[in-house]
């Protein structure tokens, strides 16, 4: 993407609204936009909420840092607006991110944990998370 000139200085567009920023204003306007962890990044002009394109960032940040710490915690945030469909593993630390099934029965893959996907509990075979539960108590209060 070429840059536009305005005032002898390049800018940027910034999404498909058409608005656009000299590179240095857009540029620090992301920086504090992503330090800030906002997802989605939109436009600044006013009343405009068109986001903001992935090209355009990628071109006018520098600092690739950012750019990775926009792209981990975007991702993080499209997870959970998305919880219907996707999932972190239920392991404590683990990374791994799969898209429902419909099965029931979890094994990551990744950490090799075995989960109920209904309670997020260690998986119980042949027998309903309601009882599962009620063991556990029962477990607890021995």
């Amino acid at each position: 993407m070429d840059p536009l000139v305005l005032e002898n200085k390049p800018v940027y567009p910034l999404g498909k609204c058409g608005h656009v920023l000299h590179k240095d204003c857009y540029s620090n306007y992301l920086s504090s936009e992503i330090k800030k962890h906002v997802f989605p990044i939109v436009c600044p002009f006013f009343k405009c909420n068109t986001t903001v394109s992935n090209e355009s960032m990628t071109e006018c940040i520098g600092d690739k840092n950012l750019l990775q710490i926009y792209s981990k915690y975007s991702f993080e945030r499209f997870i959970e607006k998305n919880d219907d469909a996707y999932s972190w593993c239920p392991k404590v630390g683990c990374d791994y991110v799969f898209a429902f099934s419909g099965e029931q029965h979890f094994v990551c893959p990744l950490c090799k944990s075995d989960f109920c996907l209904q309670c997020k509990q260690d998986w119980h075979r042949n027998i309903s998370c309601k009882e599962n539960e009620k063991n556990k108590d029962v477990n607890y209060l021995d």
